[in-house]
C-alpha cells in the first residue's frame, strides 16, 4: 500500500494492484488530494 505525500493517508488499490491516484513528480498522490488542488498547487507542495 503507497501513502500520499500530501496528506499521508493510505491510497486504495483497484483489483489489478494500481493505486487510487496518480503520480506526480516520482510521489504517489491520492484521488481525493486531486480533486481538492490543482497541479500546481500539488507541485509546490511535493517539492
Amino acid at each position: 500500500m503507497a501513502k500520499c505525500e500530501v496528506c499521508r493517508e493510505k491510497i486504495g488499490e483497484t483489483f489489478l494492484g494500481k493505486i487510487r491516484g496518480t503520480y506526480i513528480n516520482k510521489r504517489a498522490v491520492c484521488a481525493e488530494c486531486q480533486k481538492k488542488h490543482t497541479i500546481q498547487e500539488l507541485k509546490e507542495r511535493l517539492k
